[in-house]
């Protein structure tokens, strides 16, 4: 994979809301007890969703998406955070490798898989792209 760009994530601490509480799958305490737990961090993030956006015609996309994952035996769904700059869906995954391709499919079969970015948590700092196929490292520090 190509992890040549960097860019930078949307600040995610804000005040205290629904999205606060999505958001602690990126605070290095959660991400040190998750990977103690041996589970990944794995986030569909939809940018610039507005009320005509696809996902929005999708109701309950990341519940759906996480009923995927516990079919496939790759994760479940865990929270969501709808900021200015998108939605961005958690889920927590023991098997990144079956978890990515179901993802994707759960995507393509509702037509948002060209709508949407699917990474990793590496840290709690640096995201992954995995789709779209042109890679780039996110950092989340500054």
């Amino acid at each position: 994979m190509n992890q040549s760009s960097t860019d930078t994530a949307p600040a995610i601490m804000g005040p205290l809301s629904v999205n606060y509480a999505a958001l602690q799958n990126l605070t290095p305490e959660l991400f040190a007890t998750l990977t103690k737990l041996k589970l990944s961090v794995v986030i569909v993030q939809f940018a610039g969703v507005n009320l005509d956006h696809p996902a929005m015609k999708c109701g309950e996309i990341a519940r759906k998406l996480g009923q995927q994952l516990e079919q496939a035996g790759a994760g479940f769904f865990d929270a969501s955070a709808h900021l200015a700059t998108g939605h961005w869906h958690f889920f927590h995954c023991g098997n990144v490798a079956k978890a990515i391709p179901a993802l994707k499919a759960g995507l393509e079969r509702r037509g948002l898989l060209a709508h949407s970015e699917i990474l990793t948590a590496e840290s709690p700092t640096d995201l992954l792209t995995w789709h779209p196929p042109t890679a780039k490292k996110l950092s989340l520090a500054e």
